[in-house]
């Protein structure tokens, strides 16, 4: 119901971890932004029938950035947004990321600076992104069918940091299980996990 990023996120606050508060708008929502539009089937389609990711990315992310979203939704994110501050981060969390084998890593967005009045593009865009052009490429080169994939989204506060980064327990140039990897940068981690700028490694 929520992807793997959240449910792990659920369990280190769980575990008295410091985690951004946040809430979790689940797959359930997800389900229901395509049912109630009516593009599942559309989004097949595309994806079945055209070979390049880059434009069936394209023409699925038009799909969702060009619907509403349904009633039920925005009376959720209405009545839990007031719980966090502004701005704040809407994450993606789909369900085939993060995984035993395969991780999609940056491969979804995330919108920073959010506020009430753009949370529905926000929302929108996250959802698409699950089609991402590398999303798509990365799960054909894997043999998964993305299209059984869903989208959970995460609320957070936004956190400016100094620096941020990634902790990789294990090492991820000799796989080695005993070494620990941190890649970091100046300011937020969104240059990092898109491969803008070369890390600080530690």
């Amino acid at each position: 119901l929520t992807g793997a990023k959240a449910a792990r996120l659920s369990r280190l606050l769980a575990m008295g971890f410091p985690v951004p508060r946040g809430f979790c708008l689940t797959t359930c929502a997800y389900r229901q932004f395509l049912a109630s539009n009516n593009i599942g089937s559309a989004i097949k389609r595309i994806i079945a029938s055209t070979q390049d990711a880059d434009l069936a990315s394209r023409q699925i992310a038009a799909l969702f950035v060009s619907r509403g979203l349904p009633v039920g939704i925005e009376t959720a994110l209405n009545n839990h947004l007031p719980s966090l501050g502004v701005p704040f981060v809407v994450r993606s969390s789909s369900t085939f990321e993060d995984g035993g084998s395969y991780s999609f890593a940056g491969q979804h967005n995330s919108e920073l600076d959010v506020t009430p009045g753009r949370v529905s593009d926000a929302v929108r865009k996250c959802f698409g992104s699950l089609y991402s052009s590398s999303a798509i490429h990365y799960a054909r080169s894997n043999g998964l069918n993305i299209t059984e994939a869903s989208m959970a989204l995460l609320f957070q506060d936004l956190i400016v940091p100094a620096k941020a980064g990634v902790l990789f327990t294990v090492d991820p140039s000799s796989g080695d299980p005993n070494l620990l990897a941190i890649e970091s940068v100046c300011g937020l981690s969104t240059t990092l996990v898109s491969g803008e700028v070369t890390p600080h490694l530690s």
